[in-house]
């Protein structure tokens, strides 16, 4: 399987984290925050307060899967 690489100036190529789905509603306030629906498998998603902590959830969970 192909993947993307962003080069690191420390690292190296490292993969790249794509950016996330956004989600709005009750749960946030009807605000947009970062979410993943691949943990939950669809409704609820697991929300994040931010892109980097989507970023961290990213690299901890879904990196170490592929």
């Amino acid at each position: 399987m192909l993947k993307d690489y962003t080069l690191d100036p420390q690292l190296g190529w490292v993969p790249a984290i794509p950016l996330p789905f956004y989600y709005k509603g009750w749960r946030t306030l009807f605000r947009y925050r970062p979410a993943c629906y691949r943990c939950t498998g669809g409704e609820p998603p697991l929300i994040f307060k931010d892109k980097s902590e989507w970023e961290a959830h990213y690299v901890l969970t879904h990196l170490s899967e592929e």
